[in-house]
């Protein structure tokens, strides 16, 4: 990275705040307290939906940040200033003077950028300036691929967020870690005298993904060999940043019950089952919730009619549209079935598209187009093989999604693996019924009749659960109670919020005073 300077002497001392400090923009009462003192909270992502967003990380970050701060509670986020967000959002202004952060050899000097009047009912914002490491096309890479430095660069945001905190925050504060790009943040603190020390909660909404580097690189990440050790950063020779980070945060957090437990096993830890089961009580799960107000039928002045759990019949107006956007013959009582995307391994898309009734069955079916080049690809070539029945639908944005979601009857969803559901709790949300494999957060889901599970990872299994929903679909009544049961299923943020405040104050060593 440019932007450098000879190295300074290692400060860690509290600076009073500068630029607008942050309890001028925050209420200044919050249900979240320890003791007669509000408890901060800073969340430290590498995405946040709308800025910077590639996919449900920044959507589960943005969504549960704004929940709490709309509850009242003190919520900042942290994340990076990507070429993408400076371009897109001009009225950003520097938030005080630029720092130094040491990262190895050299001092990298960063500037924080906010909004000039922020609204005290939604998070604030803040965005990690350094041009070198985050003025980029793309978030993590370009057409090339990912970019080889991305580990130094999601460092240094962790980094400057462990800084920024000391400098703007007073009072309780935790530090929120998400997934492996901020997972330093922990370990960083682990380094601090534990009556310095802030303490950290750290959420891992995708543990397939942990930044592995060699231990060569360690003194570029500003670690100290030190912590190349089983108990910290090593894992069979190399450094593993979400290991780390699950080793040193107080609290860990996956985002379901049936995932934590498959997290904890040989076959579903990533490598990592025997250090989830050594955290013990520390690692729980916390359910991601669906913002109700951006995810709503009812509502969506996007979709070709709004609908809602009394006006059933106006979906009908979007399952047309859906057929039109992708060429494929407007008929009523042909089922459509939505494989979502991004055709990935994680997403089971191989299995839809390998699925004998995608192929063979009377029902149309739309595919997205974005994921992995092969499977897209695979996903063009059966499109060729049945056109007027199967059509692949690119440029599929949030918007695109919903439309999608609204017109689609069948939702299929045949993942290897499933963290969060993020995309079955959509699909339920604008009414549609899925079809499920059921791992993970699938296995969470409340009992309905509008979710079709099934569990072996094989097309056979997924064949024998999308038949019966295609032999649902021809009893139209029966089918109609279905939909109105997946639109009637709760959404929102509130019982996350509540079990977030518990963690909170857990690494606080509190009990709730809410």
């Amino acid at each position: 990275m440019s932007a450098k300077k000879k190295a300074a002497p290692a400060k860690r001392a509290v600076t009073p705040r500068t630029g607008r400090a942050a309890a001028s923009v925050v209420p200044s009462a919050s249900p979240l307290r320890a003791g007669d003192r509000a408890v901060t909270i800073v969340h430290v992502s590498a995405e946040v939906a709308p800025w910077g967003r590639v996919g449900e990380l920044g959507d589960a970050v943005a969504g549960l940040a704004q929940a709490q701060a709309a509850s009242g509670r003190h919520v900042i986020v942290m994340s990076p200033a990507y070429r993408s967000v400076i371009a897109e959002h001009p009225e950003l202004v520097p938030v005080g003077d630029p720092f130094d952060v040491t990262m190895g050899d050299h001092v990298d000097i960063v500037s924080l950028l906010g909004e000039v009047d922020p609204d005290p009912r939604r998070p604030w914002l803040l965005f990690v300036d350094h041009r070198a490491a985050f003025d980029r096309e793309g978030v993590y890479g370009d057409r090339d691929g990912s970019y080889h430095d991305n580990p130094e660069r999601f460092a240094l945001l962790a980094h400057t967020a462990t800084a920024a905190v000391r400098r703007l925050v007073s009072g309780p504060v935790v530090l929120h870690a998400h997934d492996w790009h901020a997972a330093l943040v922990p370990v960083i603190e682990h380094l601090v005298p534990p009556a310095e020390r802030v303490p950290s909660v750290l959420t891992m909404h995708d543990a397939a993904f942990q930044g592995h580097v060699g231990p060569e690189r360690l003194h570029e990440l500003g670690m100290p060999g030190r912590l190349f050790t089983p108990d910290a950063l090593e894992w069979y020779g190399h450094v593993n940043l979400l290991k780390g980070g699950a080793a040193c945060a107080e609290q860990v957090v996956a985002t379901s019950e049936a995932h934590l437990a498959e997290l904890r096993t040989p076959a579903g830890g990533f490598g990592l089952d025997g250090l989830f089961r050594w955290r013990g009580s520390a690692l729980t799960a916390i359910a991601d919730g669906l913002d109700a107000a951006l995810w709503n039928p009812a509502a969506d002045t996007g979709l070709a009619a709004r609908f809602g759990v009394g006006t059933v019949a106006d979906r009908a107006k979007n399952k047309q549209a859906l057929q039109r956007a992708a060429k494929l013959p407007v008929r009523a009582r042909t089922p459509v079935v939505f494989v979502p995307g991004p055709l990935t391994l994680r997403s089971g898309a191989v299995l839809a598209l390998q699925s004998t009734l995608v192929q063979s069955s009377d029902a149309q079916v739309v595919i997205a187009g974005s994921g992995e080049p092969m499977l897209v690809a695979g996903a063009h070539a059966l499109a060729e093989r049945h056109a007027g029945r199967v059509a692949v639908l690119g440029g599929m944005d949030a918007r695109a999604e919903r439309r999608a979601f609204a017109g689609a009857d069948i939702v299929l969803l045949p993942s290897l693996h499933e963290p969060g559901a993020a995309a079955a709790r959509r699909a339920l949300r604008y009414g549609a019924v899925i079809v499920a494999r059921a791992t993970g957060a699938h296995g969470d889901l409340s009992e309905s009749d509008a979710i079709f599970r099934f569990q072996p990872f094989d097309v056979a299994s997924l064949d024998t659960a999308l038949d019966a929903a295609l032999v649902a679909f021809g009893d139209k009544k029966g089918w109609t109670a279905r939909v109105k049961q997946a639109l009637a299923l709760p959404a929102g943020w509130d019982d996350a919020v509540l079990a977030y405040d518990a963690r909170y104050l857990a690494t606080l060593d509190l009990e709730a005073t809410s």
